[in-house]
C-alpha cells in the first residue's frame, strides 16, 4: 500500500533516475543472458503476462509488457537481489497454483482466468500481490514511451518546470452563485 512516505521516496527516486540516467538504463536493454539470472525464462512470460493483465493494453495505450515493462523490472532486479528471489519464489508458487487449478502455465489460461487468479493473490497473498501491481505500476508511469502518450514532460527538481495557462475567473462564476453551506462563526 502506497503511504505518503513511499510516495515521497518514490518522487525523489525519480527525479533522481531521471537526472543521472539511471532510468534511461532500466528501459535500455532487452533481456539476456544477465537478465536471465535475475528471472529464468519461464518465470520472465509468467511475468509478462501477470504485469499484462494488471496494466492491458487499449484505447490507444500499450500494456505493461509493451511499454518496456519487463526489461525496467530485470534490471531493477538486477540491483535488487533479495526482492528478485522471491518474486522468482512468488511466481514459481503462481503458476503451480495454476497447474493444480487449470492444468496449465498461467501464461496459457485466458485473461479472465488469469484475472480470476491475480484476484485471489490480492486477496490471499496480499505482499506478493502488493509487490507485483506496484512493480508494475513503477515500470508502466516511469516509461518515457508512456510519458509521450499521456504528455507529461518530466521536469528536473529545480528547474520551474511548464508555465501555467493563466486562471480564468469566469470559472468560479457559478461557484459564487450558490447558497453556504456552512454558517459563518
Amino acid at each position: 500500500m502506497w503511504t505518503r512516505r513511499k510516495f515521497i521516496e518514490t518522487s525523489i527516486l525519480s527525479q533522481i533516475a531521471i537526472s543521472s540516467g539511471l532510468l534511461g538504463q532500466l528501459y535500455s536493454c532487452a533481456p539476456n543472458e544477465k537478465s536471465a539470472k535475475v528471472l529464468n525464462p519461464d518465470l520472465q512470460v509468467i511475468l509478462t503476462a501477470a504485469m499484462d493483465e494488471i496494466i492491458p493494453a487499449g484505447e490507444g495505450m500499450p500494456s505493461a509488457s509493451e511499454a518496456g515493462g519487463l526489461n525496467y523490472l530485470l534490471n531493477l532486479l538486477e540491483r535488487l537481489p533479495e526482492q528478485a528471489k522471491q518474486l522468482s519464489i512468488d511466481l514459481t508458487d503462481l503458476n503451480n497454483l495454476c497447474h493444480d487449478k487449470l492444468k496449465k502455465d498461467f501464461a496459457e489460461i485466458t485473461p479472465n482466468e488469469r484475472t480470476a487468479l491475480l484476484q485471489q493473490q490480492e486477496k490471499y497473498n496480499a505482499p506478493f500481490f502488493n509487490q507485483l501491481r506496484d512493480y508494475t505500476y513503477e515500470s508502466y508511469y516511469l516509461s518515457p514511451h508512456v510519458w509521450k502518450l499521456i504528455h507529461y514532460e518530466p521536469h528536473a527538481t529545480l528547474s520551474s518546470g511548464p508555465l501555467m495557462e493563466e486562471f480564468d475567473e469566469r470559472l468560479l462564476e457559478r461557484v459564487r452563485m450558490l447558497p453556504k453551506i456552512f454558517k459563518d462563526i
